[in-house]
């Protein structure tokens, strides 16, 4: 075991970055059926087109976090696999 720490050791900061892109896209993954029930209680269900739009920008801004943090998270890997 301290022989593969020993290993990691120079991509700690790597490592430690993909597992907080990766927590991040799961959070956001985990939250966008929520927000879609919300959008179809609150705004379709009660015609409330503000409370509509609220949560579609809600929904687009957590989409995009996942996009991104998923495309960072691939590239970090693919640094630390090529090194």
């Amino acid at each position: 075991m301290k022989e593969l720490l020993k290993l990691l050791k120079p991509y700690r900061k790597s490592l430690v970055a993909v597992a907080i892109l990766d927590a991040l896209g799961m959070m956001t993954s985990l939250l966008m059926p929520y927000v879609m029930s919300e959008i179809i209680e609150e705004g379709i269900s009660k015609s409330n087109t503000g409370v509509l739009w609220k949560y579609a920008l809600v929904l687009l801004v957590l989409a995009i976090l996942s996009t991104v943090g998923s495309i960072l998270s691939a590239r970090i890997n693919t640094a630390v696999s090529a090194d």
